[in-house]
């Protein structure tokens, strides 16, 4: 039987054969990809999954994998009928008619009157649910929201470890009733992974500069392709935010490349789903059908999450869902 290392090595293969050895191990990135697809939400143990390679980006935008759905709204591997697992409520926006300048003006000012981290440091804690997608003929569906957080050291040296943790569940309509038994235990450990020296593969192993050039030459070397382009700016900033937990200053650097960004929208407030007001910015995928929003906090500035929500059905996920969610800066 093929598991999910191989699987996994195989797609990447195919994305990028040119510089994937056939041999490679899974990188930290790739290790990321794998914890969102073969994510778990009733027990400990993965369920069979479809694999969907038509549907994967591009690698250097790999640690993104929840916007797998947002290159291609079909996939020739995709069941003509499935029945959809449960996904979190949407947030409610409130527009404040402030622009993109604005938000990221007061987002800025935010950042510089606010304690962020003194320097700059490898790794980051990602709090986060991701759809899961059941195989066909699959007779147990997801009910409830299991989210989960991923715990990614790493040193100068390649070297580091990963470590996921399973998360509090919930309703997906928010509702008091009792969970089921059978969830796994908050806080217990879904899978772990340590990194020898050189095994991690990280882009860049020393922080960017507080400029925008210095962020951009940054971002680029995580899979930034097209700076003035707004899809392809978020979702580099969201690959930066699962490898790095940046200064203050150097997310006010990144903040400053959205206003040029074409595309760029702004959604309005809303609370968060760890209880936090922060601002909502928002970019459409390249092919339509889905969105990536970007959430600023609005007491500190900092880039505290991202969305991905669906605007039209396809033949894995349905219309008007949220399927992923990721959040950065929550106490532990």
């Amino acid at each position: 039987m093929i598991d999910d290392d191989d699987r996994i090595r195989d797609l990447f293969r195919r994305i990028d054969p040119a510089r994937t050895p056939i041999d490679a191990e899974l990188t930290s990135e790739q290790l990321l990809v794998r914890d969102r697809i073969t994510a778990t939400t009733g027990t400990t143990r993965p369920r069979p999954r479809r694999w969907w390679p038509a549907l994967l980006m591009p690698a250097a935008a790999a640690a993104a994998v929840v916007l797998i759905v947002l290159w291609s709204v079909a996939s020739p591997l995709a069941p003509a009928e499935q029945a959809a697992a449960a996904t979190p409520p949407r947030l409610t926006f409130v527009d404040d008619g402030r622009s993109v300048e604005e938000v990221v003006a007061d987002a800025t000012a935010a950042l510089a009157a606010s304690a962020g981290p003194a320097e700059a440091r490898r790794g980051a804690v990602t709090t986060g649910w991701y759809y899961q997608v059941d195989d066909v003929g699959g007779e147990q569906q997801s009910t409830t929201i299991l989210p989960q957080t991923s715990v990614f050291e790493w040193a100068e040296d390649q070297s580091g470890s990963m470590t996921v943790y399973v998360g509090e569940p919930y309703w997906p309509d928010l509702s008091d009733a009792p969970l089921p038994d059978d969830l796994p235990e908050p806080g217990s450990v879904l899978w772990s992974m340590d990194y020898a020296p050189g095994e991690a593969q990280m882009p860049d192993t020393a922080p960017p500069d507080d400029t925008a050039e210095g962020v951009l030459r940054f971002l680029t070397d995580f899979g930034l392709s097209d700076s003035a382009d707004g899809f392809t700016l978020v979702t580099a900033i969201e690959s930066v935010q699962q490898a790095w937990t940046l200064t203050n200053a150097q997310h006010a650097a990144m903040l400053s490349l959205l206003p040029q960004a074409h595309g760029v929208t702004v959604l309005g407030t809303t609370t968060d789903r760890a209880g936090r007001p922060v601002a909502a910015l928002s970019v459409q995928a390249p092919r339509g059908g889905s969105q990536l929003h970007l959430f600023l906090s609005s007491e500190t500035g900092r880039i505290v999450g991202t969305e991905v929500y669906v605007t039209e059905a396809n033949e894995v996920f349905p219309a008007d869902a949220i399927i992923s969610y990721s959040m950065w800066d929550l106490p532990r």
